[in-house]
C-alpha cells in the first residue's frame, strides 16, 4: 500500500500542470458478433503515420489512451483471430474524452484483415461538461477568412466586429485568453492558416487547468509531425478584384528527419521505419495596401491642392498681422472620396514550427514556436479601435502617417512521458492506469516601436524648423548704481533686436511657414513675433485646420518603444485509479514589461527653457563704469554695465553638457542661441531625468528604461527612484548632484495549481476540480490608500492624541485628522478604512462635513517631510500576494441513448489591467501638480466571475441535434475608476475593484451533418449584459459631473440582446459519390463547394446626449444602434495532379479558391454620434455651439465643409466587401 501512494505522488509531485493541449480515447473493445468483451487487444492511435498513444484492454475490455494531442488520428485495434481494425480521422478535442467503441470481426483467413472504416463524429459528445465550441482544420479550410479570431466568432456566445472578438458572454474584451500550443499569449493570436490543427473557444465550464481568465478560453493547437513528407504552397490575391491589393504567399512541409526500424515480434519479415524526429514548418507572408478599409471610404486632398498648399501653407488675410493657414480656405471641391488611405500599406510575415522527437516508446519531446513580424503605416490605426481617434489626419497629412513596427515570438519546450503500465503486475497494475506527466517551459517576446517613417530615433528631428540666429543688445534706465556710488545710464537687461532664419529640408512643409512669414513681414525683432505672424519655431507644429484636422507637413509627435517577455513553467501528471482520471498541476509564470514613450518636438522647447538658466541675471556685485579716452584722458561716459551673473545651482544639466559637447567652459557665461545648432549636434541624453520630467507636464515615461530609453540591466527599488543620485563635475572639486529617477520593469508574478477528478460512472462523466491561483504585483503600494504620508493612529497615543479623550467605537487602528497637518492644534476627527467619524465618534458620510474646504489634513508623523522624503517612503509597502481559491463544477449525464443533460458552476478570476495597477512613480513626485490626473493604483486585486450553466442535447435523428442552455454569470471586484475624497496630499481620482455586473442568457445551437451535399451549423444566444461599469473609465464623465459611482446595474456597451452565428456549406463529393451535374460525361463539380459564414444579432447600446449640454438623456445605454448583418463566402474546387505511373505514382491536390467578405457589402452600422444616434449626423452644426464655430472661422462655408467632410467617420462602419482569388497546392 505504501508503495502504491509512494507511486501516486512520484507521478503528480514530478509533474504538476497545465496546458498541455489534449484529449483523451476511451471505450471498449468488444466481438463484432456476439458483443462480448476482448481482454488484452492492443489499441493504437496514429498521427500521419506517428504513433502518439496505444493501450491494452483490461478484462472487461476497457481500454484508455492519452494524452492525446488534439485533432485527426487513425486509431487501429488487434487481437489474435481477429481481423485487425483500422478507424480513419477519430476526432480528439482539447480537455475532452472521446468514446469510441472497437468492434473486430474474427478472422477466417490466415492471411492478415484490417477492416477500414471511416469515423463519424458522434452527434452527442457524452463528455459535454465545457461549453463553446471546436473548429477543425478541415472546417477552417472551408471556412472565408484566415485569423484565429474571424473563426472563434463563428461560436455561439462570441460577440464579434469585423471578425475581431470583443466578449464573450457579456464579459469585458480583456477577459478573454488565448493558447497556442498551450502557451499564453501576450499580443497576436494569428498563425500561417495551414499551421492549424483546431480552434477551441471555451465559453463555460472552464477546466481547473485554466486560470487567469474570466472571459472566454481560446486555445489553438497547430499541427505536428508526420511519418511522411507532405507540404503545400499557398497564394491569394485581390489585386484585380477589390481596391485593396491584398496578396497572400504561404508554405508548410512536414516529414521525418530521422527514422529508425522497427521489426515486428510477430513476424520478424516484418520491418518497417518509425520517425525518431520529425518536423512541420508554415510560413506566409501578408502585404495588403490598406488593411482597414471602410465601406464609406475616405476623404483625403486632392494631389494637387496637397501640393500647393505645402509649397504656400501661409496666405495674407484682410488686415490681419499674421499669415493664416492656407489650408483653412480650402472646401469639398478640392477634396476626393478613396476607397484606399494614403500611405498605410501593411506587410506580416509569419513563421510556425515544430519539431518532435521519441527516442523512446513512451517518451515524447516537442519544441515548437512562432514568430510574426509586423511593418506598416498606419493612419490612425489599422483596427476600428484605433482608427477613429486619428482619422483627421489622413485629410490633409497622410504623407506622415506613423510608422509601426511590431515582433512577437514565443517558443516552448515540452516532454511528455507515459509511465509504464505492463498488464500481470497483479493489484498495482489494475489499480494505477494511463499515468502521465507533461513538462512544458515556454518564453515569449514582443518589441514594438512606434515612430516617424523619417525621422525614427533622431529625436531632435521630429521638431525642426531650420536655424534661427537671435541678436542682442543691453538695454539701459538712467540711475545710480549703489556699489560705485555712481549714477549714469544703469545696464538693465539684454534685448533681441533681430532674429534670422535659414530654413532646413528636414521637415521641408514646416519650414515653409516660417519662410512665407519671412515673406510676408519684415525680419521680426524677437522670435515671439514670429510665433505671432503664423511661424513656427524649433519643436512648434501648425494648429489644426479649424481645430478639425492636421495640417500638412506635421511629423507624428511620439517615439515609442515596448520590450516585453514572458516566462512561464506548468506542468501536470494525471493518472487513472479505478474510473477516475486524477490530474493535478501548476504553472509559475513571470512577465518582465518595459516600455519608453518620449515626444520628441517638446525637446527643443526644453532645450530653449534650460539653456542659459544659470546666467540669466546680471551681476550686480560687480558693476563696470564705462570710460572714454580723450587723448589720453580717461573719462566717465555715464554708463555702467554687467556681466551676465553664473548661478552654478540654477545651471541645468542640459547646459552643462551642451558647453562640454562644443568644448566651451562649462562655467562660462556666454550666451549660447541653441536655435543656431543643428538638431545633430544636440542629444536628449544631455537633459536630468527631472529636466525632462518639466515640473509633472513630463515629456517622457518610462519603466524598464532609464529616462533616454536605455534599457535598464538591472531592477531599481522603489526608494532609488526618490533617493538615488549621480555627480557631475562643474570645476575641480565641485560637483551638483541630479537624480537618476530610474524605474524598474513591470515584473508581476502568477502562479496556479489545482487538482482534478474527472471521471465516468456509467456514461456519466463528472468534472470536479479546484483551482488556487496567486497574483503578486510585485512593487510597492500605500500602506493606506488615503495616504502618501505616515500619520499617526489612534493606537499611537501621541500628542495630541494623548491629551484628547478618544470615542470608545474609533478602532485602535483609525488615523486621526486635525486642523492642519503642517501646525496641529487639535483633532478633528478620524478615520477608520473608507468610514470617517466625527471628534465624537459619530459616522460623517460626507468627509467635507470636517472638512469644508475639501482637503483633508492627517496628523503626520514628521510634517516637515516633503515627497520622496522618509515619512514619504515608509508610507509603502509590498504588495500583497492576492490568493484565490476556485472550485470548478462540471457534469454531463444522458437522459437517454438519444438525449444529454449537462450543467457547470465555476468560479473564475483575472489578475487586474495593467494599465490602471502598474505604480507610476514619476505621478508620486508630482502628485501636487498633476491634481487633475487619473492616478494608477498599485493594490488592485483580482477580479471575479461565478459562473452558472446548465443545457440540453437532443438527438433529432441521425444527421442532427439541437443543443438549449441557460447562463448566468455573477462579475466581482472589476476594475472601475474612483474618485477618493479625502485623500491627502490630495483627493484623487484612481482605480478600485469596486464595479459589478451580471450576465444572464440562452444559447440554441442546432447542428446538422452532410445531408444531401449540406452541412449546417447555427447557433443563436439571448442575453442580458448589465453592469456598473462596461469598462475601467465607464465612471470618468460621472466624477467630471461631481457624481459618485455607478451602484445600479446598467446594460453594458457591449449587451448585444440577440446574436446569431450560422455556418453552411455546400459541397459535392467525388467519384461514385459524387451527386451533381455532369457536362460531356464529366464530374464538373466534383470536389467543389460553397461556404457560407453568416453572422447577424441586434445593435449594441449607447448614451443619448444632448448636443446643447452634453448632459445625458436619460438613463446610461438606454438606446441601442441598428442591427448588423454580414455574410462571407468562400468557393473552392480541388483537383487532383497524378505525378509518375506504377509504384512511383503520386498524387497531389490543386485548390481554387474565392474568398469573399461581407458578400453583401453591408454597411453595418458600428458606432453612431449620441446626440443624434446616426452614424453620419451630430447636430453640431445646427447648435449654438455649433453655429458660434462658424461664425469664427476665416471662412465659414470651408469650416462646415471640412465638418460635413469628417462627420461620416469611417469608423463608424464595417468593413466593405474584399475578394481574393487564391490556390492551394498540395502534397
Amino acid at each position: 500500500m505504501i508503495r502504491k501512494i509512494l507511486f501516486i505522488l512520484f507521478v503528480f509531485l514530478a509533474s504538476g500542470g497545465v496546458y498541455a493541449q489534449s484529449g483523451a480515447l476511451k471505450g471498449k473493445v468488444l466481438d463484432a458478433e456476439t458483443g462480448e468483451a476482448i481482454p488484452f487487444a492492443n489499441v493504437v492511435v496514429e498521427l500521419n503515420g506517428n504513433m502518439v498513444g496505444g493501450g491494452v484492454s483490461d478484462f472487461d475490455g476497457n481500454y484508455t489512451v492519452k494524452p492525446i494531442p488534439a485533432g485527426r488520428f487513425t486509431v487501429k485495434a488487434s487481437y489474435v483471430g481477429y481481423n485487425s481494425l483500422q478507424i480513419n480521422d477519430v476526432v480528439i478535442n482539447n480537455d475532452k474524452i472521446q468514446f469510441l467503441d472497437l468492434s473486430l470481426k474474427a478472422s477466417t483467413q490466415e492471411i492478415e484483415q484490417i477492416d477500414v472504416v471511416a469515423y463519424t463524429v458522434p452527434l452527442i459528445s457524452k463528455d459535454n461538461t465545457t461549453t463553446g465550441g471546436t473548429v477543425t482544420s478541415e472546417e477552417i479550410s472551408k471556412m472565408a477568412g484566415r485569423s484565429p479570431e474571424a473563426v472563434a466568432s463563428t461560436v455561439g456566445g462570441v460577440y464579434q466586429e469585423d471578425g475581431e472578438v470583443k466578449s464573450v458572454r457579456g464579459a469585458r474584451e480583456d477577459a478573454t485568453v488565448y493558447f497556442i500550443d498551450g502557451v499564453k499569449v501576450r499580443g497576436s493570436s494569428n498563425l500561417p492558416k495551414a499551421s492549424i490543427a483546431e480552434i477551441s473557444v471555451m465559453t463555460g465550464g472552464t477546466p481547473a487547468k485554466y486560470g487567469d481568465v474570466t472571459g472566454g478560453v481560446i486555445s489553438i493547437v497547430t499541427k505536428g509531425a508526420s511519418r511522411e513528407f507532405f507540404g503545400g504552397f499557398e497564394f491569394s490575391t485581390s489585386k484585380f478584384l477589390d481596391p485593396y491589393n491584398s496578396n497572400i504567399i504561404g508554405a508548410n512541409l512536414s516529414g521525418p528527419i530521422l527514422t529508425r526500424k522497427v521489426v515486428d515480434p510477430n513476424n520478424p519479415e516484418n520491418i518497417r521505419k518509425e520517425p525518431l524526429l520529425g518536423f512541420f514548418i508554415s510560413g506566409e507572408y501578408k502585404f495588403t495596401q490598406d488593411p482597414h478599409p471602410s465601406s464609406v471610404g475616405f476623404w483625403k486632398v486632392k494631389d494637387e491642392i496637397l501640393d500647393s498648399i505645402s509649397r504656400t501653407p501661409l496666405v495674407r488675410f484682410g488686415d490681419a498681422k499674421a499669415g493664416i493657414p492656407t489650408a483653412s480656405f480650402l472646401n469639398a471641391s478640392d477634396f476626393e472620396n478613396v476607397k484606399v488611405r494614403e500611405n498605410v500599406a501593411y506587410q506580416q510575415s509569419m513563421v510556425q514550427a515544430k519539431l518532435d522527437f521519441q527516442p523512446f516508446k513512451n517518451v515524447v519531446f516537442t519544441i515548437g514556436g512562432n514568430f510574426q513580424n509586423d511593418n506598416g503605416n498606419y493612419l490612425g490605426g489599422n483596427t476600428r479601435g484605433n482608427l477613429s481617434g486619428d482619422i483627421s489626419s489622413g485629410m490633409l497629412n497622410y504623407n506622415n502617417n506613423r510608422q509601426e513596427k511590431n515582433t512577437e515570438y514565443r517558443a516552448y519546450a515540452r516532454l511528455t512521458h507515459r509511465l509504464g503500465n505492463d498488464e500481470g503486475e497483479g493489484e498495482e497494475s489494475s489499480l494505477i492506469k494511463n499515468a502521465y506527466y507533461t513538462i512544458q517551459f515556454d518564453y515569449g517576446k514582443n518589441l514594438w516601436t512606434r515612430q516617424d517613417e523619417r525621422h525614427k530615433d533622431n529625436l531632435f528631428n521630429y521638431g525642426y524648423i531650420g536655424k534661427f540666429t537671435t541678436y542682442q543688445t543691453p538695454t539701459y534706465v538712467y540711475g545710480e548704481d549703489t556699489t560705485l556710488n555712481m549714477t549714469g545710464y544703469i545696464m538693465k537687461a539684454f534685448k533681441d533686436t533681430l532674429v534670422t532664419y535659414e530654413a532646413s529640408d528636414i521637415n521641408p512643409e514646416l519650414s515653409n511657414y516660417t519662410s512665407m512669414y519671412y515673406d510676408f513681414f519684415d525680419d521680426p525683432l524677437n522670435q515671439t513675433q514670429i510665433l505671432e505672424g503664423g511661424g513656427l519655431l524649433n519643436g512648434y507644429s501648425p494648429s489644426t485646420i479649424h481645430g478639425l484636422a492636421t495640417a500638412p507637413g506635421v511629423p507624428y509627435g511620439l517615439y515609442t518603444k515596448r520590450d516585453n517577455d514572458q516566462i512561464r513553467l506548468s506542468a501536470q501528471g494525471a493518472a487513472d485509479i479505478k474510473d477516475h482520471e486524477i490530474s493535478i498541476g501548476f504553472e509559475y509564470e513571470k512577465r518582465t514589461d518595459r516600455f519608453y514613450n518620449v515626444a520628441p518636438t517638446s525637446l527643443w522647447l526644453l532645450a530653449r527653457q534650460n539653456m542659459n538658466s544659470h546666467i540669466l541675471e546680471l551681476d550686480l556685485a560687480n558693476p563696470i563704469a564705462v570710460y572714454g579716452n580723450d587723448n589720453g584722458t580717461l573719462f566717465y561716459n555715464d554708463t555702467i554695465k554687467y556681466n551676465r551673473q553664473y548661478n552654478v545651482n540654477a545651471q541645468s544639466l542640459f547646459d552643462i553638457r551642451f558647453r562640454q559637447s562644443q568644448g566651451m567652459d562649462i562655467k562660462g557665461t556666454n550666451w549660447v542661441d541653441i536655435d543656431s545648432y543643428d538638431p545633430d549636434e544636440l542629444s536628449i541624453d544631455f537633459f536630468s531625468a527631472d529636466e525632462l520630467f518639466n515640473n509633472g507636464e513630463a515629456t517622457v515615461f518610462y519603466y524598464g528604461y532609464d529616462a533616454y530609453g536605455n534599457k535598464l540591466d538591472h531592477s531599481p527599488s522603489f526608494e532609488d527612484f526618490f533617493t538615488k543620485t549621480y555627480n557631475v563635475e562643474i570645476d575641480e572639486g565641485v560637483y551638483r548632484q541630479f537624480y537618476s529617477r530610474e524605474i524598474a520593469p513591470f515584473e508581476p508574478i502568477y502562479w496556479g495549481g489545482y487538482i482534478q477528478d474527472k471521471f465516468a460512472f456509467n456514461d456519466l462523466i463528472f468534472n470536479i476540480g479546484v483551482r488556487v491561483e496567486g497574483y503578486d504585483a510585485n512593487q510597492k503600494v500605500q500602506e493606506d490608500p488615503y495616504l502618501m504620508f505616515t500619520s499617526y493612529k489612534v493606537k499611537d497615543n501621541y500628542g495630541l492624541i494623548a491629551n484628547t479623550e478618544v470615542p470608545e467605537n474609533i478602532n485602535p487602528e483609525a488615523t486621526v485628522y486635525v486642523n492642519s497637518s503642517t501646525d496641529p492644534t487639535r483633532i478633528v476627527g478620524y478615520r477608520y478604512k473608507d468610514q470617517w467619524y466625527d471628534l465624537e465618534g459619530t459616522e460623517v458620510s460626507n468627509f467635507r462635513t470636517l472638512y469644508p474646504s475639501g482637503q483633508a489634513e492627517p496628523y503626520r508623523t514628521n510634517k516637515n517631510d516633503l515627497i520622496g522624503e522618509n515619512s514619504f517612503l515608509k508610507a509603502f509597502k509590498d504588495y500583497d500576494p492576492d490568493i484565490n481559491i476556485l472550485p470548478r463544477i462540471s457534469f454531463s449525464f444522458p437522459i437517454s441513448d438519444e438525449a444529454l443533460f449537462f450543467a457547470h458552476y465555476d468560479i473564475l478570476s483575472k489578475r487586474p489591467n495593467s494599465e490602471a495597477s502598474r505604480l507610476n512613480p514619476i505621478e508620486l513626485l508630482y502628485v501636487n501638480q498633476l491634481a487633475t490626473n487619473e492616478f494608477v493604483n498599485p493594490d488592485l486585486k483580482s477580479e471575479k466571475t461565478i459562473d452558472y450553466e446548465f443545457g440540453f442535447q437532443q438527438k433529432l435523428n441521425n444527421k442532427s441535434s439541437i443543443k438549449l442552455s441557460a447562463f448566468y454569470r455573477e462579475q466581482r471586484d472589476m476594475v472601475q475608476l474612483i474618485y477618493l475624497t479625502g485623500a491627502y496630499p490630495i483627493n484623487m481620482k484612481t482605480y478600485g475593484n469596486i464595479d459589478f455586473g451580471t450576465v444572464k442568457g440562452f444559447g440554441l445551437t442546432y447542428d446538422l451533418r452532410r445531408t444531401n451535399n449540406i452541412q449546417l451549423k447555427a447557433s443563436y444566444t439571448l442575453q442580458f449584459a448589465n453592469a456598473t461599469g462596461s469598462n475601467s473609465t465607464t465612471a470618468r464623465s460621472l466624477i467630471a459631473a461631481g457624481q459618485p459611482n455607478l451602484r445600479a446595474t446598467l446594460p453594458t456597451d457591449f449587451d448585444q440582446r440577440h446574436n446569431f452565428s450560422i455556418l453552411v456549406d455546400y459541397r459535392f463529393s467525388s467519384g461514385k459519390n459524387y451527386d451533381g451535374p455532369k457536362w460531356f460525361g464529366m464530374d464538373i463539380l466534383a470536389d467543389a463547394g460553397c461556404n457560407f459564414t453568416i453572422n447577424t444579432g441586434a445593435g449594441t447600446p449607447y448614451t443619448p446626449q444632448d448636443v446643447e449640454t452634453g448632459k445625458t438623456k436619460g438613463s446610461i445605454n438606454k438606446s441601442v444602434m441598428p442591427w448588423r448583418t454580414t455574410v462571407d463566402m468562400k468557393i473552392d474546387k480541388s483537383f487532383m495532379i497524378k505525378f509518375g505511373e506504377g509504384e512511383e505514382a503520386r498524387t497531389a491536390d490543386l485548390n481554387v479558391y474565392l474568398d469573399i467578405s461581407n458578400l453583401l457589402d453591408a454597411e453595418n452600422i458600428l458606432g453612431v454620434y449620441s446626440t443624434t444616434g446616426n452614424a453620419n449626423d451630430d447636430a453640431y452644426l445646427s447648435s449654438t455651439s455649433g453655429l458660434s464655430s462658424i461664425n469664427k472661422a476665416y471662412d465659414s462655408q470651408s469650416y462646415i465643409d471640412y465638418y460635413l467632410l469628417l462627420l461620416n467617420n469611417a469608423a463608424n462602419y464595417n468593413l466593405p466587401r474584399q475578394i481574393r482569388l487564391g490556390v492551394l497546392f498540395s502534397f
